[in-house]
């Protein structure tokens, strides 16, 4: 599990970001754009976790490597369960305030909390 470390570290960095509502706005809203630097936003996060990791993809397949456990699976299923829908449903060139501001993206920041906790768990 070791060598996997940093990209469960980065599973977690991303699945807490979802998690925030006060951090998106912060972040990918009213600080975007303010550094050329700063690169957070929605789709580093959902790169994260499909096009980088390919966790949210697959997460029984990471069982072991990059997820502890199958009870962490099944939270990053439940999460892929609402977000893929919405990302596949946004409009093209969809601005992060946008899509932070739907009645659906509760639904996301609820099952990131889930996951968030799963993944926490045993972690001090």
């Amino acid at each position: 599990m070791s060598d996997y470390s940093g990209i469960r570290g980065s599973v977690i960095d991303a699945v807490r970001v979802l998690s925030d509502p006060g951090y998106q706005r912060k972040m990918w809203v009213e600080e975007r754009g303010s550094d050329p630097r700063l690169i957070e936003d929605l789709d580093a996060n959902i790169s994260t976790l499909y096009d980088d990791t390919g966790v949210a993809e697959s997460p029984h397949d990471y069982v072991g490597t990059v997820l502890t456990s199958e009870e962490e699976a099944r939270a990053i299923v439940a999460l892929d369960r609402v977000l893929t829908p919405l990302l596949e449903a946004l409009p093209p060139g969809a601005d992060d305030a946008s899509v932070i501001a739907m009645p659906e993206w509760r639904r996301v920041v609820e099952a990131a909390r889930e996951a968030l906790d799963v993944l926490t768990a045993g972690s001090p």
